[in-house]
């Protein structure tokens, strides 16, 4: 029969105890505790890695059958694009053609894309007062309706966009339109306020010049302030300006020798490269070969230069569209569903 002295017992636990605290101690050490805790905090803190890339695009001007559609390309590195779904439209709309999709991840996490579209039976001139509006919440299914957002009497709503205002906390929309107050001859920026892209405040003039076309705005976030590129529809070239707001129609021009002597494009895009200090450029070269990228280490300095083509590929006749960041899950969720 096993008798337990009880005294020796429990001082021999103590000792145990103090034992394994000591050899705890010396493993971890006090660093490596606060390196513990820095870690699962860090973990708590983690924020989404977006260093993959979706474009939304739609291809030619020549109205070929399934050009006038959404396509969707990936790419890993921001520069080099494939196509999905086999080069065929990945959200084709029945009965409409569609063109200038732009697309934004919303502050609620769910996908939004916005474009011009008009019945398949008339032209474009008949994309008048509404856009295509389109949501998502993984990127892989999507909903659409038409919104109708421009003046009573638009003439057109064309490359609709959007943008988080962080100061009046929803989001300002903006599109190219003409009216009746000049008998629809200019084109100019127009803007309308929405919180769930379903609820549209009355549109009003955002960047409209007196006797002066513009179309195609796109606006990009810098850390406090924002930069715009607009096209002058009259001398047929992007130009940039800076606002601080984006409440203000009157930015700070920009001064860029390469905007300033490249004419015939439109559609501008720009994306930051994740982990690196460049920005994108996409011109749509609309007479020639569409998208081509330029690239700055300050967006704000107006500098850009052309890259080699050995150095990029976008999907051929890839027109007027946008690049959204994504991470790695929802990249390959996109080529699960649309494989190459």
């Amino acid at each position: 029969m096993l008798r337990l002295n009880v005294k020796a017992t429990g001082r021999y636990y103590k000792l145990l105890l103090l034992a394994a605290f000591v050899a705890l101690f010396t493993f971890f050490g006090p660093g490596n505790f606060d390196n513990q805790v820095t870690t699962a905090q860090a973990d708590a803190n983690d924020q989404p890695v977006y260093n993959h890339y979706l474009f939304v695009y739609f291809k030619s001007l020549k109205y070929k059958p399934n050009d006038q559609q959404i396509h969707f390309a990936v790419s890993k590195d921001g520069l080099h694009y494939q196509a999905l779904n086999h080069d065929q439209p990945t959200l084709p709309i029945q009965n409409h053609q569609v063109r200038d999709p732009f697309i934004l991840r919303a502050k609620d996490g769910s996908f939004h894309i916005l474009a011009t579209s008009w019945d398949d039976s008339r032209g474009i001139g008949t994309a008048k007062r509404s856009i295509l509006s389109m949501s998502s919440s993984d990127l892989t299914g999507w909903g659409y309706d038409y919104s109708t957002i421009a003046s009573g009497d638009a003439g057109c709503t064309w490359a609709p966009e959007a943008i988080w205002d962080p100061i009046q906390q929803n989001y300002l929309v903006y599109w190219a339109e003409s009216n009746s107050e000049d008998n629809y001859k200019d084109l100019s920026i127009w803007a309308s306020r929405t919180s769930d892209f379903k609820n549209f405040s009355q549109a009003v003039p955002y960047i409209a010049p007196t006797g002066q076309s513009r179309i195609d705005a796109t606006v990009f976030q810098n850390n406090d302030h924002f930069v715009r590129f607009v096209k002058n529809e009259n001398s047929k070239h992007v130009y940039e300006d800076r606002v601080n707001a984006l409440t203000d129609p009157q930015g700070t021009p920009i001064y860029s020798e390469l905007l300033s002597n490249l004419k015939d494009v439109e559609g501008p895009e720009t994306y930051k490269l994740y982990g690196q200090n460049k920005w994108v450029l996409l011109l749509d070269h609309y007479n020639d070969n569409g998208y081509e990228p330029y690239v700055s280490d300050n967006i704000d300095s107006g500098v850009f230069n052309k890259l080699d083509p050995k150095d990029y590929s976008i999907p051929d006749g890839a027109r007027h569209g946008s690049v959204l960041p994504i991470t790695e899950d929802e990249y390959n969720r996109l080529v699960q569903r649309w494989p190459f």
